[in-house]
Parts: C-alpha cells; sequence; structure tokens
C-alpha cells in the first residue's frame, strides 16, 4: 500500500479468469478524472488465465493507486463467502464504488460526479447511473435502469425492494463506506452480492439516480453469473430459494418495516421464476406470446399480407 494520503473513494473489483477484459476495467479506474485521491483494491479469485498477470502490470505502472489481493485458491469454489469482508475491510475511502472484472466505466469523470452528488444530497446513502448492456459481440441490447425524464432523481426503499434486479446497475454502484462498517450476517449468507448491498443502502437513506450512461456491463461472458444462471437449472433453482431466504432475513432484520411490501415481493419472485423457466425452456413460444402481448405480431401479420 503505498496511497500517502487517505483516499476519497475506493474503487473494488473482483475478478476471476476475465483476461479478455480485466484491462477495460483498470483503464476506466486509472482514467478517472477527480479533484481528489482515490484508491484502487483489486481481489483476483486464483485465476487460471493472465488476469492476475495483467493485473500485475498495471499495479507495476501506477503504484499509488493499486492495493491488490491475490488468492492462491478459488475462494468461489470452496463456498467462501469472506471475499466481501477482505474488500470491504480494505476500503479505507469515505465513499466506494463498485465494478466487476469484465464490465468497465465509460466516463472518467464518473466518480467526481457521484462523489459530487453525494456531498450535495445529504439525504442519499448512494447514487447510481445508467448503463449500456452489451452482448459478446460488443452490440448494445438493453440500457440497465430507470426511465426519467430529468437529468437526475430519487428512489426510496419501496422502489428498492419492487425492483431490486433491474433498478441499479452493480457497476454503477458509488455509496458511503459507513454502510458497510457493521454488515450483518444475512448479507453474507445471500446468493448475491449486488440484491444486499442495495437493501443496506436503501434502508440507510434515499438512493440518488443521474440520467447518464457511465459504464458497461457485459452479459454472457464466460465464467460471468449470467452465464452460469442461463446454462444451469440447479443453479437457477439454487439461487430462487436462497434468495427467497435472504428476502426473510431481511424482512426480520428491517423488524417487518417492510412487511406489506415484502409480501409483495415473494409472490412476484415466483412468478418471475416460473416466466424465467419458461422462457429458457421453450424460447420460440414465449418469443411469440410476447410479440402477441405488445401488438409486434399483428404489426408483422398486416407487413407480410401487404
Amino acid at each position: 500500500m503505498k496511497i500517502e494520503n487517505p483516499p476519497i473513494v475506493s474503487v473494488i473489483c473482483t475478478a476471476y479468469n476475465q483476461e479478455n477484459y480485466i484491462k477495460d476495467a483498470l483503464e476506466g479506474f486509472v482514467n478517472q478524472k477527480t479533484n481528489f485521491t482515490f484508491e484502487i483494491i483489486v481481489h483476483d479469485d486464483a485465476s487460471t488465465d493472465r488476469t492476475a498477470s495483467i493485473i500485475r502490470d498495471y499495479e507495476l505502472k501506477y503504484p499509488n493507486l493499486f492495493v491488490t489481493i491475490y488468492q492462491s485458491e478459488n475462494q468461489y469454489s470452496k463456498g467462501n463467502n469472506d471475499v466481501g469482508k477482505i474488500v470491504f475491510g480494505l476500503a479505507k475511502g469515505k465513499y466506494i464504488a463498485i465494478c466487476e472484472g469484465d464490465d468497465y466505466w465509460t466516463d472518467p469523470y464518473k466518480l467526481q460526479k457521484q462523489s459530487d452528488f453525494l456531498e450535495k444530497n445529504l439525504n442519499c446513502s448512494m447514487v447510481f447511473h445508467l448503463a449500456n448492456c452489451i452482448n459478446l459481440n460488443n452490440e448494445i441490447i438493453y440500457i440497465h435502469g430507470p426511465k426519467l425524464n430529468q437529468e437526475q432523481g430519487q428512489f426510496n426503499i419501496k422502489d428498492a425492494i419492487l425492483n431490486a434486479s433491474t433498478l441499479v446497475p452493480t457497476n454503477a454502484m458509488f455509496f458511503h463506506s459507513r454502510y458497510i462498517k457493521n454488515i450483518p450476517s444475512w448479507f453474507f449468507e445471500a446468493p448475491v452480492g449486488d440484491i444486499p448491498l442495495l437493501l443496506l443502502f436503501a434502508h440507510g437513506g434515499d438512493l440518488g439516480f443521474i440520467n447518464e450512461k457511465m459504464s458497461t456491463y457485459r452479459v454472457m461472458t464466460p465464467f460471468s453469473w449470467s452465464e452460469q444462471m442461463q446454462s444451469n437449472k440447479k443453479s437457477r433453482v439454487k439461487l430462487f430459494t436462497e434468495s427467497q431466504k435472504m428476502w426473510q432475513s431481511f424482512n426480520e432484520w428491517s423488524d417487518y418495516n417492510y412487511k406489506e411490501i415484502l409480501n409483495k415481493k415473494y409472490k412476484k419472485n415466483k412468478l418471475d421464476f416460473m416466466q424465467n423457466e419458461f422462457k429458457i425452456k421453450f424460447p420460440f413460444i414465449y418469443s411469440l406470446l410476447k410479440k402477441i402481448k405488445t401488438g409486434n405480431l399483428h404489426f408483422q401479420k398486416d407487413k407480410l399480407n401487404g
């Protein structure tokens, strides 16, 4: 650790076998233009490709920026949930920003804009922005985040609960570090990390939003969470079961203050799970039904009839 002054922002990145993508993530970090100091904490989970080597190159090039952890054994495969404790425990910044190794930031002023927002909006526990979601061909397939007409906005706990999977892109999260000082046990027992984080922030304050696209999220990359979920039904069932348990634990931890909203969430989760399974098993029928519902099928029929 060579950073002389306490950083204002700690950037946290976790990586595993992402040699084709990690450079984009690291470039997005080092190219940030700010009027404050920041540190870059990178955790490599025993990659078997060149990911760790690429990280070391950046560590040597920017010794005053990087704090690195290189695991000798893959922690994820061992079911070790201590990675979050490790990286959060190292963070010294007033604020924390997150980006996984196969995603990247596209706006060099991202950290500055988000820091300025939280400094002005003291009621907010975090601030996020829009993200482009791309496929393996680097084509934008959708934009992750809310659809608003204004330049900025704020969301509350109800928004976070009912739209937990779609509201906030993980690589857009920028939050006060105080919210990860005493993390409850249910957080580390959860099957994912972004939704528990979102719940902690929404419980602690409002969620700020900057209506700009400042990052890119890759979908279905090898070894990614989305790829594993798409290809393995047992993993999807396990995710659904453990997610429901997480929501129940959050309900207890928050003293049942959001009981009514969470009851709606339980039902929505079940419906979403069944719909997703149908989509994966019968993609053509699902696409057909979706076209009928939106009216696109009728439009295409009229077009064919001339």
